[in-house]
């Protein structure tokens, strides 16, 4: 695989984002759009605990993406500050995933700020990631086809990200966006094409904004308790946001009707045609 450094912009200028990474579609880390944000400061366990601490809150492990009752969905509930316990102990496997946190806890919400970047960037989508040491997040890209600004609070995680344009090398799976190879083990001998891979590979510490472009497929590998925040931003292409709709609304209730109805089989097939 030829994995690349991914940019590191210290100094912010609108017009060179768009023009350098934006349209073409290239991640960049964004050093210093968070530094304004009351979080990067005050949330530590005990906050977060105090803040979020009796909220029941589904958690999603490696089975997320299994066939069976919990494919796509949470794999346990449990009170958040029984959840932080566990983490700092090293103990729990178990994620945070896409929580809203300006939608069931103001108070968190209210310690995010604006990016100050000129898009039309969701203020009421701030999606919460919490994780702890060794934990993974599978091969996917964002189901609904936008562009993600990834902000890490706590912590520091690698992120490995591949261009749609890989997804035959990443051996994808139809019907969903996902793949079930691992970069950070890769197995040649069962997925050959992943040695023609080419991207890049991340680390991002506290403060750091990491831009996603639409599409692109993403790896990542908690390396301790780490807290995170993502923003979203539509793709001004209406042809891309139709393709978000169709993912959300369509391909994602189809796949799971059919791992409903055909469990294991499904996945095979839909890994048989992976190969081809």
């Amino acid at each position: 695989m030829n994995l690349k450094d991914v940019d590191i912009v210290e100094k912010f200028d609108d017009a060179s984002f768009r023009q350098i990474y934006l349209e073409k579609g290239i991640p960049c880390v964004l050093k210093d759009r968070s530094k304004h944000w009351p979080a990067l400061s005050k949330w530590n366990e005990d906050y977060l605990a105090e803040k979020l601490g009796e909220a029941e809150i589904g958690f999603s492990d490696a089975g997320f993406s299994e066939p069976g009752k919990n494919y796509m969905s949470t794999t346990k509930k449990m009170n958040f500050a029984e959840y932080l316990e566990q983490v700092k102990l090293g103990t729990n496997s178990l994620r945070v995933f896409a929580y809203n946190i300006k939608y069931y806890c103001k108070d968190l919400g209210a310690d995010i700020k604006t990016l100050n970047i000129d898009m039309k960037i969701s203020e009421f989508f701030c999606f919460l990631f919490v994780g702890s040491k060794g934990g993974e997040t599978q091969f996917h890209y964002d189901i609904d086809m936008t562009h993600i600004f990834h902000t890490v609070i706590k912590g520091n995680k690698t992120f490995y990200l591949y261009d749609k344009s890989m997804s035959h090398n990443l051996y994808s799976h139809p019907y969903t966006v996902r793949s079930y190879v691992d970069v950070v083990n890769p197995d040649y001998d069962k997925y050959p094409r992943m040695k023609a891979l080419e991207g890049y590979k991340v680390v991002l510490e506290p403060g750091d904004t990491l831009f996603i472009p639409t599409g692109y497929w993403h790896q990542v590998v908690y390396h301790e308790y780490s807290v995170a925040v993502s923003h979203r931003s539509r793709n001004e292409s209406k042809l891309v946001f139709m393709e978000g709709v169709f993912n959300l609304f369509i391909m994602q209730l189809f796949d799971r009707f059919m791992n409903k109805l055909l469990g294991d089989s499904w996945f095979r097939y839909k890994e048989r045609e992976s190969f081809k």
